[in-house]
């Protein structure tokens, strides 16, 4: 976290967190940023633009989300294009768990289910985070953050990691992990991750019937996931999810010459909330 402090307050942030994205089957250092804020009272001051320098001295290539409209406008004068946007959105699980916004209790791991089956696909629940761990894209076609033993051990190992539970595909390296939490007394199951072909959108939407199913055997009412491709749109869409909220634009200093079409159908980049740590401040 990246701090301008005055007289022992801080006025000004921005989270940078290093990563690694595959784009055509090739790896590349990257830097996240996340959340840059000024203090309403400091916006006249260069205090945005110093955050926004250091954040682009950063190895590799830079990108940020999480932006307000301000930090925006200052990060296109900067020279950082939109490269997409990170839908929120949320779901019916079970019906029957609406009692738990009367009565609240976070649902434990050991709770979770050890196997889960859909569509003919066994999802097993595992112990080891490396063994999510790959080292190379999913999908070589589409801008992708890489899932190598060193971030699963860094993200799941810096955060709480009995408050996950990670489901693997047996007999393919096909993941996601899905977190019990409340957001506004509201019990939520979160869809913080996942890896697997998403050229048709078929796998995912195995995925999507897991987590529901998940959700129905412990009482979770509501489920929210992210998206930034139009196929996962229309799996979330065509399974009763709603999108919510404004979108959070994607930004990146690098030119992707050639990609707009792309970019403007949503054919371009996947992000999951552990990406974007759009998990952050949830309980």
């Amino acid at each position: 976290m990246m701090i301008i402090k005055e007289k022992g307050k801080i006025v000004g942030q921005t989270y940078l967190i290093p990563a690694n994205y595959y784009w055509n089957g090739v790896k590349h250092e990257a830097t996240w940023s996340f959340d840059l804020f000024v203090n309403f009272d400091k916006r006249k001051s260069a205090y945005g633009t110093d955050l926004m320098m250091e954040t682009r001295s950063q190895p590799g290539d830079s990108f940020n989300t999480g932006a307000n409209d301000a930090s925006l406008a200052l990060q296109r004068v900067l020279g950082y294009k939109r490269i997409g946007s990170i839908r929120k959105y949320v779901g019916v699980g079970s019906v029957f768990g609406f009692s738990r916004m009367i009565y609240p209790k976070k649902v434990p791991i050991s709770d979770f289910p050890i196997q889960v089956k859909s569509k003919n696909l066994l999802f097993e629940k595992i112990e080891e985070i490396k063994a999510i761990a790959k080292e190379k894209p999913f999908n070589t076609e589409l801008l992708e953050w890489g899932r190598d033993k060193e971030f699963v051990s860094w993200y799941y190992g810096s955060h709480n990691v009995n408050e996950y539970a990670i489901y693997k595909e047996c007999g393919s390296g096909n993941y996601f992990v899905v977190r019990p939490i409340y957001h506004a007394h509201v019990p939520l199951l979160a869809l913080v991750d996942f890896r697997c072909p998403l050229d048709k959108g078929a796998m995912f939407e195995a995925i999507v019937e897991t987590v529901r199913k998940i959700s129905l055997q412990l009482y979770i009412p509501f489920i929210v996931s992210s998206s930034t491709l139009a196929v996962t749109d229309r799996v979330l869409e065509s399974s009763g999810f709603r999108s919510i909220g404004r979108p959070r634009p994607v930004m990146s200093k690098k030119k992707w010459k050639g990609m707009e079409e792309r970019i403007d159908t949503r054919t371009f980049l996947q992000v999951n909330f552990v990406d974007s740590d759009g998990e952050a401040g949830w309980k």
